[in-house]
């Protein structure tokens, strides 16, 4: 499948062997198996200190170059934000008018797009409020377009797209 991906590099044992160990390669599954793991060791904190741990991690811990030793702390106050979603909260979200979904969505929108227009590429300084406000948009946007036809297209494809990066190489 190299040869369909951007930037593709010849496969050798010793750049596979490599990849694995740094966490380089597949860094996405093994930076989230690492944050569920530091947020069991947080989950029974209070809120705020568990995201005053995570932000100060995410603040704190150098880029390493090796995925596995930075790239979970970067990313840790997001899963400690989802911690946090519980089921209750999920059917609060679905309590808001459509209207009222829409525009939240529109406003962290166009907060998202000016941040970002504004500030260039994302970095361990804004990756946590930008990951936030994405993840509050993103909620209301599914909320605006719950049970429509634009709705089961992007579950259909949803589900479509996590069977193929799961089966990928």
């Amino acid at each position: 499948a190299a040869r369909f991906r951007m930037g593709a590099k010849p496969v050798s044992l010793h750049s596979m062997l490599a990849g694995m160990l740094t966490g380089n390669d597949s860094w996405f599954l093994i930076t989230l198996f690492t944050c569920q793991l530091l947020a069991v060791l947080l989950v029974r904190l209070p809120h705020w200190l568990q995201m005053s741990i995570a932000l100060a991690a995410s603040f704190v811990v150098p880029d390493s170059g090796i995925t596995i030793l930075y790239a979970p702390f970067q990313y840790l106050p997001l899963v400690v934000a989802g911690i946090w979603f519980s089921g209750e909260r999920l059917h609060l979200l679905m309590r808001i008018p459509k209207a009222w979904s829409w525009l939240g969505f529109a406003i962290l929108a166009i907060l998202q797009w000016t941040l970002i227009y504004r500030l260039g590429p994302v970095t361990r300084w804004d990756r946590a409020p930008l990951g936030l406000t994405g993840i509050a948009m993103l909620l209301l946007f599914a909320q605006a377009i719950r049970s429509s036809v634009p709705d089961h297209i992007l579950r259909s494809y949803g589900e479509a797209s996590l069977a193929i990066f799961l089966i990928s190489p």
